[in-house]
């Protein structure tokens, strides 16, 4: 093996380490993690409020604490209403599950095919993996939230600080640099997505409450907010507040009314991803749609909830480290790269990748050819 192969295995060997390293730091660290990402991820989104009140007339002062008023009586707000909400849901879980046991056992002798495929389905489910549901469904959230009043503290000495800052040039840092630019950008790009994100989940939040409201299922408001909160999760938000809220239609109305409700919620949804989000966002994000579906379920493995709702900001986050990088640009390019796009580095980006491979599959077949053919050249006689 040559010297250059040598170096290379050695490096991508302590490459491999560092990365497994850090992911288990990341995990082990993910109860410290979670809060301070949530309030650094809050800081950037509204960084522009205090300043801009300050454009109005308002000292910095005054400014600043408006700002942080109005993010206590948000956060205090939803806080109260999903706590309050989960403690009573929790109460009435037994009363849930004997009713959703009684539909298991109720067959409708007019009901249509789709609605008999349905409660088929649903009958594979008892009492019991019904209530267990509901119950670890409810604790994980209301363990999610008890997490805002630490992100919360977080927030305020973050935003404080961010708005005390000096110019770059009386840090010694030249606004110039790539670095800055970089990060600039980088604060931009999350305060657009975090802030348009929000805006369209309100939307689907009350729309989804409405629905619910209209139909009598329980607790309409706090499966409202779930879908606000689960929509900053890319694919799978939606769909994973429409569990709750469609097995307690199905257990009190029965499979017509819970058809209904997922169908219309199915609607909601496809208006707010399909027209309302390219309409709001533009083109949208410079990421991969492979990417943003697997950084979902990678830093929701790694930071759990949390990690999913911020899958797309720290997705943003290493596709910038990496772009700082000129042996990583290619890898940041690649991740980035939207199938359709017209620009220059990311076709280069794709056709570098497409050489790494085929380098790779070079060397194998090479290799082994090699060696099967130095038998033959060192038998006797070969020089026949």
């Amino acid at each position: 093996m040559s010297n250059l192969s040598s170096r290379t295995l050695g490096f991508a060997i302590i490459v491999a380490a560092a990365v497994i390293v850090l992911i288990w730091g990341i995990r082990g660290l993910a109860g410290i993690l979670n809060p301070i990402l949530l309030a650094a991820v809050i800081t950037v989104t509204l960084l522009p409020v205090p300043v801009a009140l300050e454009k109005r007339g308002l000292k910095s002062g005054p400014a600043l604490l408006v700002t942080i008023l109005l993010v206590v009586l948000v956060i205090v707000g939803l806080t109260w209403l999903v706590l309050a909400s989960v403690a009573r849901v929790n109460e009435d879980v037994p009363t849930y599950s004997e009713s959703f046991e009684d539909q298991n056992e109720t067959s409708d002798p007019d009901a249509g095919v789709l609605e008999d495929a349905v409660q088929s389905l649903v009958q594979t489910v008892d009492k019991e993996q019904y209530s267990d549901f509901l119950t670890s469904f409810l604790s994980i959230v209301a363990n999610a939230v008890s997490q805002l009043f630490l992100t919360l503290l977080i927030f305020v000495f973050m935003l404080y600080t961010a708005l005390s800052l000096p110019d770059l040039s009386r840090l010694g840092i030249s606004s110039q640099s790539d670095a800055v630019g970089r990060a600039i950008g980088l604060t931009g790009d999350v305060r657009r997505y975090m802030g348009l994100t929000a805006f369209i989940n309100l939307l689907v939040g009350t729309a989804v409450a409405i629905l619910l409201w209209y139909f009598d299922v329980p607790y309409a408001a706090l499966w409202g907010v779930l879908a606000f909160i689960l929509g900053f999760i890319p694919a799978v938000g939606y769909w994973i507040a429409l569990i709750p809220p469609v097995l307690l239609a199905y257990s009190l109305y029965g499979t017509q009314t819970a058809l209904i409700i997922f169908v219309l919620y199915a609607v909601i949804n496809g208006i707010a991803a399909n027209i309302i989000s390219p309409r709001v966002l533009g083109k949208g994000l410079s990421i991969s749609p492979l990417i943003v579906f697997v950084s979902v379920f990678v830093w929701g493995w790694l930071l759990g909830a949390i990690g999913a709702i911020l899958a797309i900001p720290l997705t943003m986050l290493i596709i910038t480290i990496l772009d700082s990088f000129p042996t990583t640009t290619w890898v940041a390019r690649l991740m980035s790269y939207v199938p359709g796009s017209e620009k220059v580095e990311d076709v280069a980006a794709v056709d570098h990748a497409k050489g790494v491979l085929a380098r790779l599959r070079e060397r194998i077949p090479s290799s082994e050819s090699d060696e099967s053919r130095a038998p033959l050249d060192s038998a006797p006689g070969s020089e026949l």
